[in-house]
C-alpha cells in the first residue's frame, strides 16, 4: 500500500509520513469514528482560534488518509467513502459556527447555535452525503431576521456577513497543517449581487419570483447541516412548493428539459482522446447522470414524494422501482456513476486538488491508470461514456436540442468548459464574459429578464441570439452593448416574444449593436426606439417627410426632439440594411435638420419679438448631412441687436443641450463674420460690409455652399442678394490659387493621414475635390457661383457622389475612422453592398483610382 501511495500520490505520502500509525490501522471506520468523537467533544468555550485551526486540520488530514487507504484497498464501497468525508464536513461546519457564535456572545443574545436563527444548507455532493475526496463544500447561509438578538455597533446583516466571512477564512486558510475545506457560497440567490448570508424573507421572495429551474434542481440535494433547525425546517417547508411543483404547464416542462437540452447530446458518443477528458462535465460524464435523475425528479417529484431523494444512486433505483426507467438503465447508470466517482477520487488523491480532468499526456495517463488499478481502463471508460450519452440523448428525445454547435449551458454558478469552447468557436473571444452576461440574465440581474416567461423564452432563443451576434462585426463588443441596452429596458416581455416569433429581428438587433456604433448608441440612450424594431416596418419606404413634418408644426421642443431621434434611427436602419441610398439618407437628414431649426427658431424668435434668418453652410447648405454631422450656421437679424443675440443664444442652447435622449445637433457658428470674435448674430448691413471689406477668399468659398433655411421672403432675398454680389466678383486667378492652397495645406497639416478610407482628409479625397470644384466656380464667368458638382464635368460629379456616399456609410458603421486593416468582414460587406460593388477588393481599387485621379486633377488645376 505504501509503495503505491509513495509512487502516485505526493499528498497521501506526506500524510502517511506525518501519521505513520494510521497506515497500520485495521479497522479504519472505527478509527475515523474515534477521531470525529474526540473532535466533537472539545470544549468550545476553552478553545482559542489557533487551537481550533489546528484541531480541524489535523483531524482532516487523518480522516483523509484513513479514507484514502480504505478506498485504494477497496475495503469500503463508494457510499461509505463519501459518507465518511461528508460526516467530517458536517462536524467541521458545526464546530466552526459554534466557535464564532461563542466568541461573539457579548453582542448577540442567542449565541447558542440552535436558537440563533442561522440556517446552513449543504448543497451538491455534501447535501447528498456524496462528498468528493478533495471537494469544495457548497453551502448557503440564511438567517431569520431579528432572531439572533444582535446588539453591537453594526446592523444585523453586516454582523452576520462578517461572521460568515470569518467562517470561510477558518475553513480555507492554509497553515502548516493544511486547510479544512474550500467553501463555495455561489449557490445562494444571485451570488454576484447578494451578500454571503441572506435573510429568509428575501430568499423566499427571490425563489418565488425569479428562481430558476436549475436552482430547483440544486435544491433536490439540499440538507441542513448546521444552525437553528427550527428556523431551518420552517424555511424548507416554505420552499417546498417552489422545489416540488404538483402542476407543470408545457412552458415549465420545456424549461426543465432545457437543463438537458443545453448540452449537445449524441448517441454512442466516444471522445477522440481521453487525454484531458473532464470526467465530471464532459459528455457522458457524472453531470449527465445527475441531470438524468434530477430532470425526472423535478417533473414527477411534485406528485410522487418517493422521488425526492437527495442521493443519486438511490434515486436511480427509485425511478426503476416506479417503472420510469428500466432496470438495465438503472444498473448501467449506477455502475458508470460508481466507476466515474472512483476515477474522480483517485485524481484528487494525487495532490489534494479539485480536479476532474484526466492527465493530458500519455505517460501521465498511464501512471494514473496504474494508480487506479483497473484492468482495461480505456475501453471500460469509453464504453461507459458512450452508454451514458446514449441514455442521456434518449431522455425526452422528442424535445429538440437547443444547440447543434456544441454545449450552451448557462445554468449553475460556474462555467461549463465545453460551453466556453462552443462560444469561442462561434467567434466570441471573451467567452467567459458572454457566459457571465447570459447567466446574469437568468438570475434576473436585468429588469427586462426577471419575469418567468421571459426567462423561458430566453432559454429557447439563446442559441439563435448567439448565432446572430456571432455573425456581426465584433461579436463581443456587440453582445456587451446589447446587455447594456437590456439594462435600460423596463420590461423585456414584448421584445423577447417578438424575438421568438420573428428570429430575423435577432439578426437586425445584432447588426445594430455590432455594425453601427451610431445606431447602438442611439438605442442604448433611448430604449424606446426599440418600438421601431417591434413594428417590423424597417424594410418599407420611409413615410412621407411632408406628412410627418406637417403634424409637428408649432410642436413642443420635446416632441420635436423625440420625432427627430426616431426618424434618424429609422433612416439609420434603412441605410444599414441598404433599403435607401446614402444620397437619399443625406437628403432626409438635411430636411429633418432644416425643419427642426425652422420650428425652434420660429418659436423662440416670436417669443423675443425679433426677426431672425438662418444661413446654413457646409453639409447642411448642400443638403448632404451624415449621422453626427455638425451644423454650420450663421444667424442674421433685423431690428434690436440685444433681443437678437438673446434669441440666437437660446436657439443654439436648445439645439445643442444634452438631454436624456441626447442632443439635437452640435452647432458651429465660427463661420460668421469675424468668427468667434464676432457677434453671435449680425445685421444685414454688418454682414454686407464684412464681405465687402474684410472677408477672406476661404470665406467666399464657404458661401458657395450656403443657403437660407429660415427667414421671411424679404429677408431671405436680401441675404441672397448680398451673397451673390460677393461671390460673383471677378477673382484674380493667381491670388485666389495662392490663398486656396494656403487653406488646403493648413488642413493637410492639421489632419495628416495616409489612410485612404479617411476620405475627407486624405490627399485626393473630399477636400481636394471640393477645392477643385470651388476654384472653378469662383473663376467662372457665370453669375451663379453656388456649389455645383457638375462644374467640371460628369467624371468629377460621379467621383463626388461616390465620395459622399462612401463617407455617409463610414459615418454609420465607424466610431471614428474606417480602417481596412482592422475592419471586420461584415463592415466591409456593408460598404460593398451599399456602394454596389462585387467585392471589397474591387471597391478599394476603385477608391485608389479615384484618389489618384483627383490628385492629378488638383495638381493640374493649381500647378498648371
Amino acid at each position: 500500500m505504501l509503495s503505491i501511495i509513495n509512487k502516485h500520490s505526493p499528498y497521501l505520502s506526506r500524510l502517511a509520513s506525518k501519521y505513520p500509525q494510521l497506515v497500520q490501522v485495521s479497522n479504519k471506520q472505527q478509527e475515523c469514528e474515534a477521531i470525529l468523537s474526540q473532535l466533537a467533544a472539545i470544549d468550545i468555550a476553552k478553545t482559542n482560534q489557533a487551537e481550533l485551526y489546528k484541531l480541524l486540520r489535523v483531524a482532516k488530514g487523518k480522516v483523509a488518509l484513513l479514507t484514502a487507504l480504505a478506498d485504494i484497498s477497496n475495503e469500503w464501497p463508494l457510499e461509505q467513502v463519501t459518507k465518511n468525508l461528508s460526516d467530517f464536513a458536517n462536524l467541521a461546519v458545526n464546530l466552526t459556527l459554534k466557535f464564532l457564535l461563542h466568541t461573539n456572545r457579548e453582542v448577540i443574545k442567542n449565541h447558542q447555535l440552535e436558537h440563533s436563527g442561522i440556517i446552513v444548507l449543504a448543497m451538491g455532493k455534501l447535501g447528498g452525503e456524496e462528498l468528493n475526496y478533495s471537494s469544495d463544500i457548497d453551502l448557503i447561509f440564511f438567517y431569520e431576521p431579528n432572531k439572533i438578538g444582535y446588539k453591537g455597533k453594526y446592523n444585523e446583516q453586516q454582523f452576520l456577513v462578517n461572521l460568515v466571512q470569518e467562517f470561510t477564512n477558518i475553513m480555507q486558510k492554509f497553515t502548516a497543517d493544511g486547510y479544512v475545506f474550500r467553501v463555495d457560497l455561489r449557490l445562494r440567490p444571485d451570488p454576484f449581487s447578494t451578500p454571503v448570508i441572506i435573510n429568509t424573507v428575501s430568499a423566499l421572495n427571490y425563489y418565488e419570483t425569479v428562481g430558476q429551474n436549475w436552482e430547483r434542481s440544486a435544491y433536490i440535494k439540499a440538507r441542513q447541516i448546521a444552525g437553528d433547525y427550527t428556523s431551518g425546517q420552517q424555511f424548507m417547508d416554505n420552499l417546498s412548493s417552489y422545489i416540488w411543483r404538483k402542476y407543470l404547464d408545457m412552458a415549465a416542462m420545456q424549461d426543465i428539459h432545457s437543463i438537458k437540452r443545453q448540452i449537445e447530446a449524441k448517441q454512442n458518443y466516444t471522445p477522440d482522446s481521453l487525454l484531458g477528458y473532464n470526467i465530471k462535465l464532459g459528455k457522458g460524464g457524472i453531470r449527465e447522470i445527475e441531470f438524468f435523475v434530477q430532470i425526472q425528479q423535478l417533473i414527477k417529484g411534485g406528485k410522487i414524494t418517493e422521488l425526492r431523494g437527495n442521493k443519486t444512486c438511490a434515486s436511480l433505483q427509485q425511478l426503476a422501482k416506479l417503472g420510469d426507467i428500466s432496470q438495465k438503465q438503472c444498473d448501467d447508470l449506477i455502475a458508470a456513476y460508481k466507476f466515474y466517482r472512483a476515477i474522480e477520487h483517485r485524481l484528487q488523491m494525487v495532490n489534494d486538488a479539485k480536479t476532474h480532468t484526466l492527465p493530458k499526456t500519455h505517460l501521465e495517463l498511464q501512471n494514473f491508470i496504474d494508480f487506479l488499478g483497473i484492468d482495461n481502463f480505456t475501453s471500460k471508460l469509453q464504453n461507459c461514456l458512450s452508454l451514458v450519452q446514449k441514455y442521456y440523448a434518449e431522455l425526452f428525445a422528442e424535445y429538440r436540442a437547443l444547440s447543434n454547435q456544441g454545449n450552451l449551458v448557462f445554468t449553475g454558478v460556474s462555467y461549463d468548459p465545453e460551453t466556453l469552447v462552443t462560444l469561442q468557436n462561434m467567434g466570441f473571444n471573451q467567452a467567459k464574459t458572454v457566459w457571465e452576461i447570459i447567466s446574469g440574465w437568468h438570475h434576473g440581474r436585468r429588469r427586462a429578464t426577471r419575469f418567468k416567461k421571459v426567462k423561458e423564452i430566453l432559454t429557447e432563443i439563446t442559441p439563435d441570439l448567439l448565432k446572430a451576434f456571432a455573425n456581426c462585426g465584433n461579436p463581443n463588443a456587440a453582445f456587451i452593448k446589447f446587455d447594456d441596452f437590456l439594462g435600460k429596458l423596463p420590461s423585456g416581455m414584448q421584445l423577447f416574444m417578438l424575438y421568438e416569433q420573428k428570429p430575423e429581428l435577432l439578426q437586425l438587433t445584432a447588426d445594430i449593436m455590432g455594425n453601427s456604433p451610431w445606431l447602438a448608441e442611439a438605442l442604448a440612450r433611448n430604449p424606446n426606439l426599440i418600438n421601431y424594431l417591434l413594428s417590423y416596418d424597417y424594410l418599407k419606404p420611409i413615410s412621407s417627410f411632408v406628412k410627418k413634418s406637417a403634424k409637428l408644426q408649432n410642436a413642443d421642443i420635446s416632441d420635436l426632439r423625440k420625432w427627430k431621434h426616431e426618424l434618424d434611427f429609422q433612416l439609420g436602419i434603412r441605410l444599414l440594411k441598404n433599403v435607401i441610398s446614402p444620397a437619399e439618407c443625406s437628403k432626409y437628414l438635411s430636411d429633418i435638420a432644416q425643419f427642426i431649426i425652422t420650428q425652434i427658431t420660429k418659436q423662440i424668435s416670436n417669443k423675443h419679438e425679433v426677426e431672425i434668418a438662418v444661413l446654413a453652410l457646409g453639409r447642411l447648405g448642400l443638403q448632404s448631412l451624415t449621422f453626427n454631422s455638425d451644423l454650420d450656421l450663421i444667424f442674421l437679424h433685423k431690428g434690436n441687436t440685444r433681443k437678437a443675440i438673446r434669441c440666437v443664444n437660446e436657439v443654439i442652447t436648445t439645439l445643442s443641450t444634452l438631454t436624456s435622449d441626447g442632443k439635437l445637433y452640435e452647432v458651429d457658428t465660427r463661420l460668421r463674420p469675424q468668427g468667434s470674435k464676432g457677434a453671435i448674430s449680425c445685421t444685414l448691413q454688418a454682414f454686407d460690409n464684412y464681405y465687402k471689406n474684410q472677408a477672406w477668399d476661404w470665406e467666399d468659398l464657404a458661401l458657395t455652399k450656403s443657403r437660407v433655411i429660415f427667414g421671411d421672403a424679404e429677408l431671405t432675398q436680401q441675404i441672397n442678394n448680398i451673397m451673390q454680389t460677393h461671390i460673383a466678383v471677378n477673382y484674380t486667378n493667381k491670388k485666389l490659387k495662392k490663398h486656396l492652397l494656403e487653406i488646403r495645406d493648413k488642413i493637410q497639416d492639421t489632419h495628416k493621414t495616409d489612410n485612404i478610407w479617411d476620405i475627407k482628409y486624405i490627399a485626393g479625397g473630399i477636400y481636394d475635390l471640393e477645392f477643385i470644384l470651388q476654384y472653378q466656380l469662383l473663376v467662372s464667368k457665370d453669375d451663379n457661383k453656388y456649389f455645383d458638382k457638375n462644374i467640371c464635368g460628369k467624371e468629377l460629379a460621379n467621383i463626388y457622389d461616390f465620395y459622399q456616399n462612401l463617407n455617409a456609410i463610414i459615418k454609420l458603421i465607424s466610431v471614428d475612422k474606417f480602417d481596412a486593416n482592422n475592419a471586420t468582414k461584415t463592415h466591409k460587406q456593408i460598404l460593398v453592398d451599399n456602394l454596389g460593388f462585387d467585392s471589397f477588393i474591387e471597391l478599394e481599387q476603385q477608391l485608389q483610382k479615384y484618389i489618384s485621379s483627383i490628385i492629378d486633377k488638383f495638381n493640374k488645376t493649381y500647378y498648371p
